[in-house]
This record gives structure tokens, sequence and C-alpha cells, in this order.
């Protein structure tokens, strides 16, 4: 049985518990290695630090060890996970020769292939080909959850599995649009500048800060519509509204449709994806005028989360991914 050993600081929006679920349906036993969990469904990591049992006997007959650099931030973590302004946290032990982690050295076994694996991490964007020439130069396979990264590094797009099921209503004739977004980082994500937009265009919006996922979830089911950020890429968190039935919107990058395309993820309109501020203002004037529109809009967002990021889809996608690396 072929053995994938996932090692993180923490697993944002539980990508890579995801992935060790839909492997293990497929018969590839796949773990999950974390130093420290912030969420309940974290705590579901084969491997909590300190504990260890059982983990290097683990990583030295696996096949497939995936690394997960970047996430942390040297200002706040530190250690081998920290992304460093000047110097990439290239220069930490650990980055070279990962593992080194609180669980102490963890061996790979001589014929493991590697992955680095990118979660779309703002800490490494500024410094990313430096990273990404990095692990390529050691023979790494780079691979990532966001189609910026996969664009930009040139890297194997392992998209999250979502299944939360659609909940949101379709909007009333008689009820307004009510906009709703909950971001880690309001300002990374646009959360000023899309409150000022929905002032102007009068439309309610409600924001969540910094949630839990179910409290994020619950927010979700008071609108019907949902902002991401508009940086260039959608994140787990616009398939996740897309998925919970709102008329879900993000910015993708123009440089980026070409990738997008050739991933065979549908249209931008069926995804809710806009290349510009003034196409985001269109759709939401005329989502709040025209309530039909809407509708029609929630009902697409929620067919496109289902057909392209579900067990399925993604089980296939994976398991061509890590047959190939073997």
């Amino acid at each position: 049985m072929m053995r994938v050993l996932f090692v993180e600081e923490f697993d944002p929006a539980g990508v890579c518990l995801g992935h060790r679920d839909v492997l293990r349906a497929r018969g590839i036993d796949a773990r999950v290695a974390l130093e420290r969990a912030y969420t309940r469904r974290q705590l579901d990591a084969d491997w909590l630090a300190p504990t260890d049992l059982g983990l290097r006997e683990f990583s030295a007959a696996a096949d497939v060890i995936v690394w997960a650099p970047g996430i942390g931030h040297a200002s706040v973590d530190g250690g081998p996970w920290a992304c460093q302004a000047a110097t990439c946290g290239l220069d930490v032990p650990g980055v070279l020769h990962p593992p080194v982690t609180s669980f102490g050295p963890v061996p790979f076994s001589p014929q493991a292939r590697h992955v680095a694996f990118f979660h779309g991490s703002v800490n490494v964007w500024a410094h990313r080909g430096r990273w990404a020439r990095h692990y390529r130069d050691r023979g790494w396979t780079l691979a990532t959850s966001t189609i910026d990264y996969a664009v930009e590094i040139d890297a194997a797009y392992l998209p999250p599995v979502v299944t939360v099921p659609g909940f949101a209503r379709l909007r009333r004739d008689d009820e307004p649009l009510v906009l709703v977004q909950t971001p880690s980082d309001p300002d990374n994500c646009h959360t000023p500048e899309m409150i000022r937009l929905a002032r102007r265009l009068a439309i309610p919006m409600r924001v969540g800060t910094c949630l839990t996922h179910k409290s994020a979830l619950w927010l979700k089911t008071q609108g019907n519509a949902g902002f991401d950020h508009m940086r260039g890429s959608f994140s787990v968190n616009h398939v996740e509204n897309c998925a919970c039935g709102l008329a879900a919107t993000c910015g993708l990058n123009a440089d980026y449709e070409t990738r997008f395309k050739a991933e065979r993820l549908a249209s931008l309109a069926d995804a809710g994806l806009f290349r510009t501020w003034a196409d985001l203002t269109d759709a939401l004037g005329t989502w709040r005028d025209n309530p039909n529109l809407h509708r029609e809009a929630q009902r697409a967002r929620v067919a496109w989360a289902q057909t392209h990021f579900n067990t399925n889809a993604i089980g296939d996608r994976l398991v061509h991914f890590f047959r190939s690396l073997t």
C-alpha cells in the first residue's frame, strides 16, 4: 500500500486533512502530522506535537512526504515554518532539511519523494520565486492549493475538498441582496474597500473576522451573496461560499485565466470570478435590482462547487498526482 505523510505547522482550512481522507478512501495510507491545532478539525490529525508514537516508523517507510513551508511568520512563530521578510526563512534549520520540528528529527526513507506544498501563504508571496527554486533545485516536486501559486511557481494544482452542503436560502423577490464576508485578515481581503462599495450601492453587508469555522458557516446563513477578496485568485473560502449557496464573488487576475481554463474549472461566470472592481460593481448592482438573476447566480455557484471540488473530482486528481511520483 502506498504511504503518504503530510507534515505541517498547522493545516490552513483543513486542506491536507481533507486530502488525507480522500486518499484513504482510495486505498492510499495517508496521514497528517501537525505542530499545533487551532481548530477542532485539526485535532483529527494523526499526530499532534509532542505526541509522536509511530511517526518516525511511518515516516521512514513513506513513499511520499509532503512538507508545507512558509505557513507561519517569523514575527509570531519563529522556527522552521516561519517566513522572514529578508531571508524568506530559508536560513532556518528545518526548512533546508525538513522536518526538524517539535516532534524532533523525523527520518525520511531513502526512496521517498518530497513535495513542497504551498497553501497560498501571504507570507511567502513576496519571495515565491526564491522558495520555488530552493525546493526545485533539490529535486522536490512543487504543489499548491491555489491557482495563483500554480501559475507563479509552476506547481501542480491540488485544490481542497469542499463538502459543505448548500444551505443559504434562495433570495425571495421581497428580500434584499445581503452580502457576507468572513475574512481572517480584513486588510488582505479588501474588507474596507468592499464595505465602502456596499454602502455606495446600498447593499447590506455583514462581516465576521477571525471566526471559528462553525461561526463562519452560521454567518453565511444570514446572507445570500458572498465576497472573498480581489487579490487575483480564489481561496478555499470562496469555494465554500459557493457550496453554501451564496452568490459568491472573488477576483481573478487575467494572468491566471489560462491556467483556470486548463484545469477545466468551467467558466469565470459560473465560478463567480471577476477581473476588475468595475465588473464586480456591475454584477452586485444587477443582483440588487433583479432577484431572479441573483438566484441564478446562487444556483450556478452551488453547481460549480459540487462539480469541481467534490470528493470524487479531487480524489481523481490527488491519486493521479501521487501515483505519478512513484
